[in-house]
């Protein structure tokens, strides 16, 4: 079951711009402002719009990597 996610403002509009951009998409933000919680609702979003296709996290530490799992849980 999918668990819904609040949204900041910032992750709303990136999430609109993502939809309409095709197939390259770059989120840039600071430490702490929900990157995670965006990238997270941009794959939902993607995977919803195309049943069937497979989505890939690339962490650069085993601790992201954690930082990750934990996150892709908490919304199913």
């Amino acid at each position: 079951m999918t668990r819904a996610v609040k949204l900041r403002p910032w992750q709303v509009r990136a999430l609109e711009l993502f939809t309409r951009a095709g197939c390259d998409f770059l989120a840039v933000a600071t430490p702490g402002a929900g990157k995670t919680t965006f990238a997270l609702a941009a794959a939902l979003a993607d995977l919803a719009a195309q049943p069937g296709r497979r989505g890939i996290v690339v962490a650069p530490t085993a601790h992201l990597k954690g930082q990750w799992g934990n996150a892709a849980a908490r919304v199913g």
